[in-house]
């Protein structure tokens, strides 16, 4: 099975797990908040964000949460977040030799063997589509906190929205445009965890989404509430396999016929 390289350097003995958890602490530390970070990047106005911070201050809520209570989260600010993270992401290596650690020469040869190995691994493993891969229990309860109390919550309060009846076009646009946001959050969120499927539907739901934000033409937001709705079904039915056996359930007979009948309705109604 394949390795982190934070943990082949562990196995081997290269260097101990003190070195690497005050490096992965370190990664946390240079991470900005959301807050600090659409503040530094003028992302929003600063009178939004601070419309922004003073709801989150009396809701008790997080950043996101608080930004799509008034209107303020959108596909664009999402995208534009999760770009400058990973720009800023200092990589594990650098840290490693600036910490002295490791030499360059001593790194290089440590990422020379960690790719040899893995080219190995990947070999001898046979490629199963079906295969319930176990996902680590620490890294997995971010995720499932995240969607149990940030992205489910927000996607069920827009397609309500969306379902009001006499919502003006423009309005609909918006949500639909927040929508596709948290979808965009979840493709992130189980990519970091590694849960394939979740990521794939996540990724399909937002694809369509942009598809439909972009079309010139009068969409039928009905039928965009039925894809929306059952993505969030399949979302759901792995969540509970996630949470209950730390895998995503590929045999699950209910969630094979919702991801069928997504993919048909994302293919009939682009």
């Amino acid at each position: 099975m394949s390795v982190l390289f934070s943990e082949y350097l562990i196995e081997k003995n290269i260097l101990n797990s003190n070195q690497v958890l005050e490096i992965l602490i370190e990664q946390l530390q240079k991470i900005p908040s959301t807050a600090e970070l659409v503040y530094e990047c003028n992302l929003l106005p600063k009178n939004d964000l601070l419309k922004i911070l003073m709801h989150q201050q009396n809701a008790g809520s997080d950043f996101q949460t608080s930004a799509n209570a008034l209107g303020l989260w959108n596909s664009d600010l999402a995208n534009n977040i999760l770009e400058i993270l990973k720009s800023r992401n200092n990589p594990i290596s650098e840290l490693i030799v600036n910490k002295g650690y490791l030499s360059t020469d001593a790194l290089s040869n440590a990422i020379l063997s960690f790719t040899e190995n893995q080219s190995e691994v990947l070999a001898s493993e046979k490629p199963n589509n079906n295969e319930n891969k176990l996902i680590s229990s620490s890294i997995l309860k971010e995720y499932l906190d995240c969607f149990e109390n940030n992205i489910r919550p927000n996607i069920i309060a827009i397609i309500s929205k969306l379902k009001t009846e006499n919502l003006p076009a423009d309005n609909s646009l918006i949500e639909l445009k927040n929508v596709k946001a948290e979808f965009v959050a979840a493709q992130a969120a189980a990519n970091f965890v590694g849960a394939t499927l979740s990521e794939s539907v996540s990724l399909e739901t937002s694809n369509y989404l942009e598809k439909i934000i972009s079309s010139k033409e009068n969409m039928n937001y009905i039928n965009s509430i039925e894809i929306i709705e059952c993505a969030l079904n399949i979302l759901d039915i792995i969540y509970n396999s996630l949470k209950k056996n730390n895998y995503e359930d590929k045999q699950d007979e209910n969630m094979t016929n919702l991801l069928n009948r997504f993919k048909e309705w994302t293919q009939q109604n682009l």
